[in-house]
């Protein structure tokens, strides 16, 4: 068994999640004094009471990361962290750092200040259609260009 793992270092998209409310329908046992939710089968296999559709009031992520990135078309890949997707480069740039395998370290990197804003124009300038996309899918205010790591890992 192994891991995947990546980090990137370089520009960024840092785009905050709206939530709404939805209904998530799960079976459970009707017995109310019954703690067993099945999944299958018509009885609870703990106490033997019939199974039941309820419907449970849940909040769902209004954007589709998989939709949002095949309008993409993944040049923007993404991983997503508490409250918000992050999009970074899914192409070869001449910005920006990709770390896949045990080879690449140990690793040490000064990043001049400078740097950092001509990454973040270049990322700007490359990918203005795909931060336009970004911008109608969450909004524009909820779209922030940022430059640092982003770690991956599955």
């Amino acid at each position: 068994m192994g891991i995947d793992y990546g980090i990137y270092v370089g520009p960024y998209a840092k785009c905050l999640i709206s939530k709404k409310a939805d209904i998530l329908r799960t079976r459970k046992c009707s017995n109310a004094l019954c703690e067993t939710k099945p999944i299958i089968g018509e009885f609870c296999s703990t106490c033997g009471s019939k199974v039941v559709n309820v419907d449970v009031p849940c909040e769902v992520d209004v954007q589709n990361r998989a939709k949002i990135c095949a309008l993409l078309y993944e040049a923007l890949i993404s991983v997503k962290i508490e409250g918000c997707h992050v999009w970074y480069s899914n192409r070869l740039c001449n910005f920006g750092t990709q770390i896949d395998s045990v080879r690449d370290f140990p690793l040490v990197e000064a990043f001049e200040k400078h740097v950092q804003a001509d990454e973040v124009n270049a990322f700007e300038s490359l990918f203005e259609k795909e931060l336009n996309i970004l911008r109608e899918q969450y909004g524009a205010d909820a779209v922030f260009i940022q430059w640092g790591l982003v770690g991956s890992a599955g």
